[in-house]
């Protein structure tokens, strides 16, 4: 039953990515789009299925950091700082570097 939450409509998902319903039922007979087609003919669509295709199919310019990776570089970055403001703390006085990654004090 949780599963059928997440299972959208053509119209629900073609709402959800913005193109029209007849766009995604063309893309899901040409197979270029994740779904699941049930005896019946009828089509529906995971949720997640639908948003990891969508940011695999993202195009990036050269130069741009991918808007995921920018979000993994930015939580990594918050924990360094965090684990160098506790060793800050525990240790004052130390004007090193204290874990790789982020800049000298």
């Amino acid at each position: 039953m949780k599963e059928s939450r997440s299972l959208l409509s053509s119209h629900e998902a073609a709402a959800f990515l913005g193109v029209h319903f007849r766009t995604i039922l063309r893309w899901a007979d040409k197979k270029k789009m994740p779904h699941i087609r049930y005896p019946n003919g009828r089509i529906k669509f995971r949720r997640e299925d639908l948003t990891l295709w969508l940011e695999s199919k993202t195009v990036v310019p050269a130069g741009v950091e991918h808007p995921t990776k920018r979000r993994e570089r930015t939580k990594m970055e918050q924990s360094i700082k965090n684990a160098n403001e506790i060793l800050a703390r525990h240790y004052p006085g130390k004007k090193r570097k204290l874990i790789a990654g982020s800049p000298a004090k």
